[in-house]
């Protein structure tokens, strides 16, 4: 009779589960693979500070994020960036 109060605690015990829940922020967005910027510069160092704004532009809409060159016409100091994600 002494054996029945612990089997039953027992089979009590191991129907019990314990849940264990993470929570996490989710991932900024991933700029798509075709994603562009145009930068329109001038001067000697016009094409590094396009560059840098491309960046800027890409991290503030994706987050952490690089930027590739697509285009680039030195002459009309034009350049086309792609967003990707960074490395």
């Amino acid at each position: 009779m002494r054996m029945l109060p612990i089997m039953l605690a027992g089979a009590a015990l191991a129907g019990c589960t314990v849940n264990h829940y993470e929570v996490s922020q989710p991932p900024p967005p991933q700029p798509p693979a075709s994603h562009t910027v145009s930068m329109t510069y001038k001067g000697p160092d016009g094409f590094n500070i396009a560059a840098r704004k491309a960046n800027d532009w890409c991290d503030q809409h994706f987050g952490d994020s690089d930027v590739r060159v697509v285009k680039d016409d030195r002459k009309k100091g034009h350049a086309t960036f792609a967003c990707q994600p960074a490395d």
